[in-house]
């Protein structure tokens, strides 16, 4: 009788282990070990002032020669810094959609939503574009083939002002464990283009500053910043706060990382062991991410995963490297996993893991 009992005890715990790692592989993916101290954050330079307006990079190197203003200049569509020279220091010559040419035929091309296809060639093609007062450029690029292939989407946004990428909370109230689907939330911003943002909600700390306004300011990690000068810098969240950040004309923040890039370099340390992140460092995974190219131009990045002869996801150190082949000067994680999502004109362009559509998630970034 007694080794019966424990016979069953043993077949429960296993079935409890079982279920404890299939839910582990999907919400650890935000990175608990730098919220919780079991690995040390990454020391890296401190965030450069937005009181910095002589048009110089994060670094302190001179990136264009002319920042008088937020907006930059309007009638910049090349893909080049605001001094207007792409074959300078802004990585613009590296991106192969904005620095060529505008596609002006993918401006009325009808967009589909995404399919999980094993067929599609490998390469890069256009899904859409959007011209106005901004101008967004939608690629799809498949790579490899088998259990090896990969597919990704390029976001490739040129704005007059930083603060037209905004943020959206979920149900348009912010708070912890408020969810909506990023598709949703996009019709009901009317976005242009969508992406899910870090899950703030999930958690109870980080500085978050979304459109301008400061809801909450308790340092946890290294976190991101959209400044209203154009530029994406990553910064420390122990070193400042929210009022600080706000004074500095921090227009958004995103509290989740890791920092993938910075000043063009592939930041160290991302194929390190973050205890409880094991899946998210380690593992192929789906992935969002923003980057920058230049002063007010940017991309966000949805790589699929999961999903055998489709896409198989990416390693966090292959996601960096992907970054800084963009042409990314600064790239920052953003929540992965089911919740990755790109919505553009009305549709979801990639294909999320979770087979039925995006996840419900608490924000998302957008244009519209």
């Amino acid at each position: 009788m007694y080794k019966k009992i424990l016979k069953t005890a043993a077949v429960l715990l296993l079935l409890l282990l079982l279920g404890a790692g299939a839910w582990a592989a999907d919400y650890f993916l935000i990175p608990k070990a730098e919220q919780t101290g079991v690995a040390p954050p990454l020391i890296l330079p401190e965030a450069v002032s937005a009181s910095q307006t002589d048009g110089s990079s994060p670094d302190g190197s001179a990136a264009s020669a002319d920042a008088s203003s937020p907006a930059g200049d309007a009638s910049q569509t090349d893909g080049s810094s605001p001094a207007g020279d792409a074959s300078q220091t802004d990585g613009s010559d590296r991106f192969p959609i904005m620095a060529d040419h505008f596609p002006e035929e993918a401006v009325d091309q009808p967009v589909q939503a995404g399919e999980a296809r094993t067929d599609d060639p490998e390469g890069t093609t256009v899904i859409g574009a959007s011209d106005g007062d901004y101008k967004i450029v939608v690629t799809k690029t498949v790579t490899g083939s088998g259990d090896d292939r990969l597919t990704y989407y390029v976001a490739d946004i040129l704005v007059p002002d930083a603060r037209m990428l905004k943020s959206c909370f979920a149900q348009d109230t912010y708070g912890e464990n408020i969810y909506e689907t990023t598709d949703s939330m996009a019709k009901r911003c009317q976005a242009v283009l969508a992406v899910n943002g870090d899950f703030y909600g999930w958690r109870s700390d980080g500085i978050i500053i979304r459109n301008g306004s400061l809801f909450r300011d308790v340092p946890a990690r290294r976190g991101a910043a959209i400044y209203e000068d154009g530029y994406l810098r990553c910064f420390d969240e122990s070193s400042t706060s929210g009022e600080a950040l706000l004074e500095e004309q921090v227009w958004s923040t995103f509290s989740f990382g890791p920092e993938l890039v910075q000043d063009g370099q592939v930041v160290d340390g991302l194929d390190e062991d973050y205890a409880v992140d094991l899946l998210a460092i380690q593992h192929k995974q789906p992935r969002t991410v923003i980057g920058q190219i230049a002063r007010n131009h940017f991309v966000l990045v949805v790589v699929d995963g999961r999903q055998a002869g489709y896409s198989r996801g990416i390693r966090m150190t292959e996601l960096a490297s992907l970054m800084q082949e963009l042409g990314c000067t600064e790239a920052y994680n953003l929540d992965g996993g089911a919740s990755s999502t790109m919505y553009f004109k009305g549709e979801i362009v990639n294909h999320p893991c979770s087979g039925d559509g995006d996840r419900n998630v608490s924000d998302c970034i957008f244009l519209n």
